[in-house]
């Protein structure tokens, strides 16, 4: 029996509907998983940073963000299983809000936004993935602002972090790079003074005049080279360097 022309325009209204809804569904997920990629990428900046500076890393978002960390795209399974408010204590757009709130609002060059950007981007993330068949238009609508703000301010605060850590790989670089020059000139000097006084063992065996003599001029000559702190390397320091040089220029016969 054929459908009226009435019915059939019904028919194609409602599976025109369901196909609209499913498509918004698919592009939820597929929102979720770029939350959860930008979530890695704070991640991955926070470890980097971690390696060259000090960035204060808050144990109780790690709990759950290292969970995800070390998985690919594919958590829906896990999230469907326990859902949002059981694994995050998450229940709505006023906790979504809040967390998102409190990460927005930390200024660039503090380093804390990363470790809130990335929570904050997980949790959206992770309840796009447990209530994307229940949200409507106007329930996705207040969730894309937040999400275009934690977008932007992630984007503007990587960058910012990876230049800074393209400031602390170089000072890091040149600091390592003055020490060993440093510790080249006190090497030298403790070489040179030992050629000087005839030193032959770090023990002395009793000649006090000789190791008084030794440490005053080691201690004077390395103070000269700390130009930047005045500061002398200690008697311990002296001697540990100084049967370092006796073993390395001692005859091979």
């Amino acid at each position: 029996m054929k459908q009226s022309k009435k019915n059939q325009k019904k028919t194609v209204k409602v599976n025109q509907k369901q196909s609209s809804s499913d498509n918004l569904k698919t592009h939820l997920l597929w929102r979720a998983k770029q939350l959860f990629i930008l979530h890695r990428r704070l991640s991955k900046c926070i470890l980097a940073l971690n390696q060259h500076g000090d960035v204060p890393d808050d144990i109780a978002m790690n709990a759950i963000a290292n969970k995800y960390l070390s998985l690919k795209i594919d958590f829906e399974k896990d999230i469907k299983k326990h859902g949002t408010s059981k694994i995050l204590g998450i229940n709505n757009f006023e906790d979504i809000l809040s967390i998102a709130d409190d990460a927005i609002k930390n200024r660039i060059n503090n380093p804390r936004i990363l470790q809130s950007l990335r929570y904050a981007c997980l949790c959206l993330s992770l309840f796009y993935t447990s209530n994307y068949q229940d949200m409507e238009i106007q329930d996705i609508k207040k969730y894309t602002a937040i999400e275009n703000l934690l977008n932007g301010k992630s984007h503007e605060a990587i960058g910012y972090w990876t230049a800074k850590l393209e400031i602390m790989k170089t000072n890091k670089e040149h600091g390592a790079k003055a020490m060993q020059d440093k510790g080249d000139k006190n090497k030298e000097a403790i070489r040179q003074i030992i050629k000087e006084q005839n030193i032959t063992s770090m023990d002395f065996r009793g000649d006090k005049s000789k190791r008084e003599s030794f440490y005053e001029t080691a201690k004077k000559r390395t103070k000269e080279i700390d130009t930047k702190n005045k500061t002398a390397l200690t008697e311990s320091r002296i001697q540990k360097i100084g049967r370092q040089i006796l073993k390395e220029d001692k005859p091979l016969i």
